[in-house]
């Protein structure tokens, strides 16, 4: 699923595709892998809100969509990064991370 995001991230083989890489890094985060967290929000601070509805949507977890727009858009909870996926919480590098 990195390779996967990667590649939608740079462009490798075709265009770049924000959407396509963000809905890979999401993926990630559903199976319980944190290393794509900051690809993810980077690319969101980037994207429109749709653009990351879609590819929270795609991932076939929308709820991640709004709570990665929180986020980047500074609504999260207590002044901290908040992005929640579903289930227990982790700590990625500073960001409070919820993955099930």
């Amino acid at each position: 699923m990195l390779a996967a995001a990667n590649w939608y991230r740079d462009g490798l083989g075709g265009p770049a595709d924000r959407v396509q890489a963000v809905r890979w890094f999401i993926a990630m985060l559903t199976m319980g892998d944190g290393n794509g967290v900051h690809h993810a929000v980077q690319l969101a601070k980037t994207m429109t809100d749709e653009e990351i509805r879609e590819a929270a949507r795609l991932a076939r977890k929308p709820e991640a969509g709004d709570a990665l727009i929180a986020t980047v858009r500074g609504g999260g909870s207590g002044g901290g990064c908040c992005f929640s996926v579903a289930g227990s919480c982790c700590c990625v590098g500073g960001w409070s991370l919820f993955i099930g």
